[in-house]
């Protein structure tokens, strides 16, 4: 398994740059791991927290999925908000402006962010609630947390 220099798990290339411009940039995101979903295409590779009043989905179209996957993913988006990001690298290699960040901050606590992204993709939710998981109650270890993806804060 791929993994940035922060240990946030990748699938692919882009997702490390993207990650790496993430960091650099000292923005506050979730990573959703692809054994939450039994969809994959579904779910954003990335969500960002400080960008506004609910969290960003980061999607990245990757040149590098079958005619399939790649529908499948643009029909996904197609649902999404249209303050949503998203960036197709067979159109442009060049990663694509962020959100700007909040004056105010939104989300000031993982368990607030992982609330929101449950209740933004109810399979995640209800898989949640039926295993009973309380692993974020009191918020998750810093850097990961192994239930809901991978955080970052700065």
């Amino acid at each position: 398994m791929m993994v940035s220099s922060q240990w946030i798990p990748l699938d692919d290339i882009y997702e490390k740059d993207l990650v790496d411009k993430l960091v650099a940039e000292e923005r506050a995101f979730i990573k959703p791991l692809r054994y939450e979903a039994r969809n994959m295409p579904r779910f954003p590779n990335f969500r960002l927290l400080d960008a506004g009043p609910r969290p960003v989905a980061l999607d990245i179209l990757s040149a590098f999925v079958s005619d399939a996957e790649r529908a499948a993913k643009m029909k996904a988006i197609g649902t999404r908000d249209r303050n949503d990001w998203s960036w197709d690298t067979a159109l442009c290699r060049v990663i694509p402006e962020l959100r700007p960040r909040s004056l105010k901050k939104v989300r000031s606590r993982p368990k607030a962010a992982f609330r929101a992204f449950a209740q933004s993709v109810p399979q995640a939710n209800s898989r949640a609630m039926e295993s009973g998981h309380t692993a974020c109650e009191s918020g998750p270890p810093p850097g990961e947390c192994p239930s809901h993806g991978a955080h970052s804060r700065r």
